[in-house]
């Protein structure tokens, strides 16, 4: 038997796995967590082994372990690392990548190799208190992730600091027409649209859309940079203004950014005369 521990922010959750699957599971808030011992694992089997997660901090940890003493067991706590179960952690420190999102990245790998012929690249999500959406290729490679707050904090903050929102939020709709549910169906479709966006990023499709991105923002930030424009004013403008061009037009800027790049005099009297508006 093997005592699965995943110690998050808010809850603690366990399942007791065995040579039939699983065998008992459940959730315990953190404050709470003194209690396991007399109540969730009093008549829980012994197991040979606890492995588990913790996002939760050192008192949490210390806690927990304190409800397995009667068992003598202790906890296999795992720490991400610069490789293992076949994914490569590309994070500039890879210890400080959660335990949680590396546990579930090393699974995620193991169940695409064990289901497709042919590994693919996947997004990893974990959603509690936060959602965290990782990037995992088809090499095995975390190439990275985000991390956002979860459905019920986005909800708390709006209606923690806005006067006119506190109400209860209603559910999900397509097209809400009531304010709860416009609140909730905007953090939902906030934080799918945050997941959509992680998996654009891992497809051909998605690269070519990020590339156009990336190509369109550039071009116009060069454009308006050569103008004399300000940082600060730039940043404004093309904000404003890149998602409204179309290809013919940024085809144009491209072409005259590499002009003036190569020819610096002709930008010159550009900035310097009147007679071009003139004409």
């Amino acid at each position: 038997m093997i005592l699965v521990l995943d110690s998050g922010n808010s809850r603690l959750k366990w399942a007791l796995y065995g040579p039939r699957g699983w065998v008992a599971q459940g959730i315990v808030p953190n404050p709470e967590l003194a209690t396991l011992a007399v109540r969730d694992w009093q008549t829980l089997q012994r197991p040979a082994r606890a492995i588990g997660v913790n996002v939760a901090g050192e008192a949490a940890r210390v806690r927990v372990e304190g409800q397995l003493a009667r068992w003598r067991l202790p906890v296999e706590w795992l720490v991400a690392s610069a490789a293992a179960g076949g994914v490569v952690n590309s994070y500039a420190t890879p210890s400080q990548l959660g335990a949680d999102r590396w546990a579930s990245l090393v699974a995620a790998r193991r169940r695409m190799l064990e289901d497709e012929a042919v590994a693919a690249s996947c997004i990893v999500v974990n959603a509690g208190t936060a959602v965290t959406i990782d990037a995992l290729d088809a090499d095995g490679v975390f190439r990275g992730g985000v991390i956002l707050p979860g459905l019920r904090m986005m909800l708390q903050s709006l209606s923690e600091r806005t006067a006119g929102l506190k109400i209860a939020p209603g559910g999900y709709q397509e097209f809400p027409t009531s304010t709860p549910d416009a609140l909730y169906s905007g953090a939902m479709q906030a934080i799918c649209g945050a997941i959509e966006q992680m998996r654009l990023r891992l497809t051909e499709d998605g690269k070519a859309v990020a590339s156009h991105i990336r190509i369109r923002h550039k071009t116009l930030s060069e454009f308006l940079q050569l103008l004399g424009l300000s940082s600060g004013t730039v940043q404004e403008e093309v904000e404003a203004i890149e998602h409204h061009l179309k290809p013919e037009t940024l085809q144009v800027l491209s072409r005259l950014v590499r002009f003036w790049k190569k020819n610096p005099r002709h930008l010159g009297v550009f900035l310097r005369s009147d007679e071009v508006f003139k004409e």
